[in-house]
């Protein structure tokens, strides 16, 4: 399905200008010039001074803000945009996504827009990030975010995904400058499935996408037409240099690359040129591009350069990083026994059986369509042991990671659920191994191409039944159909906005009642190994 576009217009302020908290001090090194023309608004001179433009950009934050030796640090760039505006330019900051999560974020990209909103962002093009945050939750943050979310060629599979292809920002004088986003594919982004959405890929279908936006940016009266994009992190799309020569008509394409920065003036399809600009990843440095008198120009602002700093963004910083804390620290449960993660390698195991069962649970509360029936979490989304005596929400999501254990719920046919888990199975000991909830099987291992036979004896409390359609709340690993289980086959894949990590604190608190005990003092008999035919282990 089509994402729905809706041109989004934002005009600069003097008070917007006085929230944005902008990019750091740089002491930069000068680089190659572009001359885009005219300067002329048409308005008698004497009226308005033609303002200077200072584009400050970054990409793939993966909601990281603090600074870190090397790197920049949120507060550094908005300190440097400050100091911009004092000196006369008008400002606009720009981020070519993959951003808003990382691997500690726990908020599913909250406090990540809330930082963007502090530093006055103006746009942010959607990269894998983004689009792992589903489309719910997507939706929600971008209700919250006082920036605009583009992507011209980004499609979802399921609900629509809220964002714009394209914005403008009116300088001012009076000028007009537009900016489109382009998503890089990526194999996160183009799997089928609903959190990951659908990127449209292919050369010549992201040349040509980038062609409309550049007409329609134009119709507008856009005086100067930005393309900004992740097209440096993915093998699968064409490189910003590759663009800029197919398609005429952009002034500058944003970039970034987990290289050093870079910059280059290319000739365009037409013969005009475009200045193309790359910026490193996770704020080890920021690019700021130029626009006086008709002529681009760029520097570079590096974690040595950087000696201004916002102390709004460092005070918002750390009292994210203290409430973060303190949540994390929190008691949730009370464990009388440690249990093995690499033990579910091989065998049903009790962390196996509760990570499951708090899997199952949390589908069964989300109210999709059907009640699930099981639940499937392979040994490789349990990262740490379960912990004797007191369990932290930290302990929790140390055992599911939050950003690698994204929860679906699959529909799938009972024929491919079996032959899913006789792949796992097959493997022996590994990471593939399915840990299960609301499944009893008896399995062994066999010669011949299966390697493994598996005799599924009842799913969701019912006898199993080849030809019945089962729904199964499973991990982005499983759902997605990868290693082992490429034979689960969904057919319908829906997103449940949590992770097993989250869905562990909840099932502890709401569920158990801060108490692992019965039945989990032993693990419960859902997988049966036959040693050999007629004996069980």
């Amino acid at each position: 399905m089509r994402i729905r576009f809706t041109v989004i217009t934002r005009r600069r302020t003097a008070a917007t200008v006085l929230c944005a908290l902008l990019v750091a001090l740089l002491a930069l090194t000068a680089c190659s010039t572009v001359t885009t023309g005219d300067e002329s608004t048409g308005t008698p001179v004497g009226q308005i001074v033609p303002s200077r433009l200072a584009i400050i950009h970054t990409g793939s934050l993966k909601g990281s803000f603090a600074p870190d030796g090397e790197h920049l640090g949120l507060a550094s760039v908005v300190g440097r945009a400050h100091q911009l505006e004092r000196d006369g330019y008008d400002v606009l900051l720009l981020d070519s996504g993959d951003t808003l999560i990382g691997a500690s974020d726990l908020t599913d990209g909250e406090d990540a827009v809330g930082l963007l909103n502090a530093a006055g962002y103006d746009a942010l093009t959607l990269g894998p990030s983004e689009l792992a945050l589903g489309a719910r939750t997507f939706a929600t943050r971008s209700s919250q975010s006082d920036f605009a979310l583009l992507s011209a060629n980004a499609t979802s599979s399921g609900d629509d995904l809220v964002t714009a292809a394209h914005t403008t920002v009116t300088l001012s004088d009076g000028r007009l400058v537009g900016i489109f986003g382009l998503t890089a594919p990526t194999p996160a982004a183009t799997r089928n499935l609903p959190y990951a959405g659908s990127v449209a890929q292919g050369d010549d279908a992201l040349f040509a996408c980038a062609q409309d936006q550049v007409a329609a940016l134009r119709q507008e009266g856009c005086r100067l037409v930005i393309c900004l994009t992740n097209l440096g992190t993915s093998d699968l799309a064409p490189t910003a240099d590759q663009l800029a020569n197919s398609v005429s008509g952009i002034d500058v394409v944003l970039d970034i690359s987990g290289l050093s920065a870079g910059r280059v003036a290319q000739t365009d399809a037409s013969g005009e040129q475009v200045f193309v600009v790359t910026t490193p990843t996770d704020l080890r440095g920021a690019s700021i591009v130029y626009w006086e008198q008709g002529t681009l120009s760029a520097e570079t602002l590096d974690g040595t350069q950087a000696t201004a700093s916002d102390e709004q963004i460092e005070a918002l910083l750390n009292q994210t990083e203290q409430e973060k804390q303190s949540w994390l620290d929190a008691t949730v449960a009370t464990s009388p026994a440690q249990d093995s993660h690499k033990a579910a390698r091989k065998r049903e195991t009790i962390l196996g059986d509760l990570v499951a069962d708090a899997a199952l649970w949390e589908g069964r509360r989300a109210g999709v369509r059907m009640t699930p029936d099981a639940a499937i979490i392979e040994a490789g989304s349990l990262a740490a042991p379960l912990p004797a005596g007191e369990l932290t929400r930290a302990d929790a999501f140390a055992i599911c990671p939050h950003a690698e254990t994204h929860l679906f719920a699959l529909q799938v046919g009972g024929a491919h659920l079996q032959e899913a888990l006789e792949d796992a199975l097959a493997r022996g000991a590994s990471e593939e191994f399915p840990q299960v909830a609301g499944i009893e099987l008896t399995w062994r291992k066999t010669g011949g191409k299966r390697k493994a036979s598996v005799e599924v004896t009842s799913v969701g409390g019912r006898p199993f039944k080849a030809d019945e359609r089962y729904l199964v709340v499973a991990t982005a690993h499983v759902a997605a159909g990868e290693g082992a289980y490429a034979s689960l086959a969904p057919e319908e894949v829906t997103d449940l906005d949590a992770s097993a990590g989250k869905a562990l604190v909840d099932y502890l608190v709401r569920a158990c009642h801060g108490s692992i005990d019965a039945p989990y003092d032993a693990s419960q008999g859902r997988i049966t190994k036959q040693a050999a035919k007629g004996k069980t282990s």
